[in-house]
């Protein structure tokens, strides 16, 4: 299992002696060479977030961005742009540029996210719905209560929709 308590991908290397072996496959799974199919794209996109938040919480940024943006990578390239998976690696890059206090882009993305996610899930994933709510708290951190307030409202009738 991985720190998260999730399961290791099927032929990665978890023995902690053979860290140049992990390595290895951990750039092989994050950093393929050829195009993989959507299954293993999920998988690869999913991990990459994993690592991303880990290095997040531990303050190796650069390590985090990079993952973040290889997470997007993979998915727009397996998924397409308008997967969900995809919104969510999106949602992650906006809440870490938030976080590093970089507002313009984090709007920007945090725009692009929300409006992929109103115009092909209408939020009706819960993940969506957490990326909007978190929209909100960057209006809020920024000084813009007002505008946040009348989203908060917009994002309650969701939750009651499909809740």
């Amino acid at each position: 299992d991985t720190a998260d308590g999730a399961a290791w991908p099927d032929g990665i290397s978890k023995e902690p002696g053979n860290s140049s072996q992990r390595e290895r496959d951990l750039q092989r799974l994050l950093f393929p060479e050829e195009i993989i199919g959507e299954e293993q794209g999920k998988e690869a996109a999913t991990t990459s977030i994993r690592l991303a938040n880990s290095f997040l919480e531990q303050g190796k940024y650069d390590e985090a961005e990079a993952l973040f943006w290889n997470a997007l990578h993979i998915a727009e390239k397996t998924l397409g742009k308008e997967d969900l998976v995809t919104i969510y690696c999106l949602g992650d890059l906006a809440k870490f540029y938030q976080t590093q206090k970089h507002y313009q882009f984090a709007e920007f993305l945090y725009e692009r996210t929300l409006q992929l996610a109103a115009v092909k899930f209408k939020f009706a994933p819960a993940g969506t719905r957490h990326i909007f709510q978190n929209y909100i708290q960057f209006l809020r951190e920024t000084g813009r209560d007002h505008h946040a307030d009348e989203l908060q409202r917009q994002l309650d009738v969701f939750k009651n929709m499909y809740t």
